[in-house]
C-alpha cells in the first residue's frame, strides 16, 4: 500500500516517531473497525510503521496475561 510507504518516509524525516494527539494529549485518530484510538506511530527494528496502543485500551484479562508474560 503506497500510503504506508508515504507515512514511513514522512516519519523517517521526523525522527521515526509521530504523536497523533491534540494539544490536550487526546488521540486524534480512531479506527472504527478495530474500535480503538491511535495516539502514537513508530518505526520498528524491521522498518515497519506501527501504531502504539496504550494497554489501558485492552481488556483486564488481556492486561493480566501480558503481565504474566513479562514478569
Amino acid at each position: 500500500m503506497e500510503e504506508l510507504e508515504s507515512i514511513k518516509e514522512s516519519m523517517q524525516r521526523q525522527s521515526g516517531t509521530v504523536k497523533l494527539t491534540d494539544e490536550k494529549g487526546e488521540p486524534m485518530v480512531y479506527d472504527e473497525e478495530k474500535n480503538l484510538f491511535i495516539s502514537d506511530l513508530v518505526i520498528d527494528k524491521e522498518g515497519a510503521v506501527c501504531a502504539l496502543v496504550p494497554l489501558g485500551h485492552f481488556s483486564d484479562n488481556t492486561i493480566r496475561y501480558i503481565e504474566k508474560l513479562v514478569s
